[in-house]
């Protein structure tokens, strides 16, 4: 906001911004207790039946790109993020999963099944190239022979004689192979999954 705007609130100029909606989330009360200034306006935690085991989620006004496959495997320079405008869409994020990713994080939409049942098409994943893969982590792996970008599960396996990392990249649904990358089947982590969104249909 430009400070004129918020002097304008302030002096009370400005009885009905169009932005108040935002505001009045930003700062976790309602629009009817901004415009009365009173505390009775502003509700209890909750949704009222006293029972609840949610919460709403305060939002964030950061996106991350949603990527195809070939973008995500594209090499970038380790300070070239991937930007609204790189991808295919933008995904609005949470305030929760904004703080859990780095600058450089961008977003997949599952294809296939070979992660079924946890994973399935269509999914988002959000995927952050500045995290270190540890043993279990789900990964998004290049592999050079084709140009092929997938998502696994990360095994590592040591390294080979000339010093070479081995890993494995391990598929959760059995009818489908586990890749292994060394010197004879080269490839590198592209990132690792930081969180992953399931869409429900009926």
């Amino acid at each position: 906001m430009k400070p004129q705007n918020i002097q304008q609130l302030e002096d009370g100029t400005v009885k009905r911004p169009r932005y108040l909606l935002r505001l009045a989330k930003a700062l976790d009360t309602t629009v009817e207790y901004l415009e009365e200034g009173h505390q009775g306006a502003k509700p209890a935690r909750g949704f009222g039946l006293g029972t609840e085991n949610v919460k709403p989620v305060q939002s964030s006004m950061r996106t991350i790109p949603l990527l195809n496959y070939v973008q995500a495997g594209h090499p970038k320079e380790v300070l070239d993020d991937y930007t609204p405008g790189t991808g295919m869409d933008e995904v609005p994020l949470d305030a929760r999963t904004a703080e859990l990713l780095g600058p450089h994080s961008f977003a997949l939409e599952i294809k296939g099944e070979s992660m079924l049942p946890d994973f399935r098409e269509g999914d988002h994943i959000y995927i952050d190239p500045d995290v270190k893969p540890r043993p279990g982590d789900f990964v998004v792996a290049r592999i050079e022979r084709n140009a092929e970008v997938t998502f696994k599960k990360y095994r590592p396996r040591g390294r080979d004689d000339a010093g070479n990392e081995v890993f494995e990249l391990v598929p959760l649904n059995d009818d489908y192979p586990t890749l292994i990358i060394n010197s004879q089947n080269p490839g590198h982590v592209v990132g690792v999954m930081v969180s992953h969104v399931r869409f429900f249909r009926r």
